[in-house]
């Protein structure tokens, strides 16, 4: 604290148990707006649709996010409001038939895509999910908890299905897999290159940020990394007494023959991978203090 007084514009700094971010109701639509319409550019631009900038756009987005802060999804475990807004345009300007999310935890994707889109055609997979009352009252059909993204049985006659994946499983046999129901969009999330990869216990191997450079990786090539051994709960230090003792648990990963395979496999349908734009310039990120790569990615096939 005794450097406040370097710091051009800070106020006051405090000791506090509140971890909830403050900003000025004008300055935040106006971040908002902005932010808007940067991600609308990036997208029109890159699905080559150049389209002009909905007037409608703000004033229904700007209601999606106030629903999604009285929601409270903003928060651990969820997206931040940078990747609520860019789904709520993607999926604006894609306008798809159908939606699929597979790992819905808390809602906070679901909840932009609900927003964007036609409550009918959104569905939902997660075997645990966590939603609040607030956004199941949004749901038009019930969470799949019971069938995976491959059990589950699509109309094979609805044309631009997007497929959302945050459910740490292998990405590869997601692709080939969302390529055999007939989808056109796929988006990921934890499917990071290697910064993301090391910042995760359960990246969603081979990642989408892997195969975007599938030539550079051979059989048998591998690579670990450590984690802070308390990012285990003390439930599952309990089982591993010697865990206990540790400060780090160290994860490995190798490329194997099925593992090569199936990067090669997928990447034969892929047309086109894009990095989500990031508008963390504008906005804040929901938790205090965190340093971590959350990049998405929407692939064509």
């Amino acid at each position: 604290m005794e450097n406040m007084a370097k710091i051009k514009c800070l106020e006051k700094i405090k000791f506090t148990n509140d971890k909830k971010k403050y900003i000025s109701e004008s300055l935040n639509q106006k971040l908002i707006k902005q932010a808007l319409l940067i991600s609308f550019q990036f997208w029109s631009e890159k699905l080559k649709n150049n389209l002009k900038f909905p007037k409608n756009l703000y004033p229904k987005y700007y209601k999606a996010y106030k629903s999604a802060t009285e929601c409270d999804i903003f928060q651990k475990g969820g997206i931040d409001i940078k990747d609520h807004i860019n789904i709520f345009v993607l999926l604006s300007i894609i306008k798809p038939g159908l939606y699929c999310e597979s790992g819905v935890f808390k809602g906070s994707s679901i909840h932009s895509a609900l927003h964007a889109l036609e409550p009918k055609i959104v569905y939902g997979i997660d075997p645990k999910p966590k939603l609040n009352k607030r956004i199941k009252s949004l749901l038009f059909n019930e969470v799949e908890t019971k069938l995976d993204f491959n059990e589950f049985e699509f109309d094979t006659n609805t044309k631009k299905k997007v497929v959302f994946f945050d459910d740490h499983i292998n990405s590869m046999q997601r692709i080939i897999d969302a390529k055999e129901k007939g989808f056109k969009y796929i988006i990921f999330d934890d499917s990071t290159g290697f910064e993301g990869i090391g910042q995760r216990r359960y990246p969603a191997l081979p990642t989408v940020g892997m195969l975007k450079y599938n030539k550079l990786f051979n059989e048998n090539d591998f690579f670990s990394w450590s984690l802070p051994i308390n990012k285990m709960s003390w439930k599952s230090r309990a089982k591993s007494p010697k865990s206990l003792l540790k400060k780090y648990i160290k994860v490995t990963a190798r490329i194997d023959k099925r593992c090569k395979d199936e990067m090669n496999q997928a990447e034969k349908y892929i047309k086109k991978i894009i990095n989500f734009p990031d508008l963390s310039e504008l906005l804040f990120a929901s938790e205090p203090g965190m340093i971590n790569n959350t990049q998405k990615y929407i692939i064509l096939l």
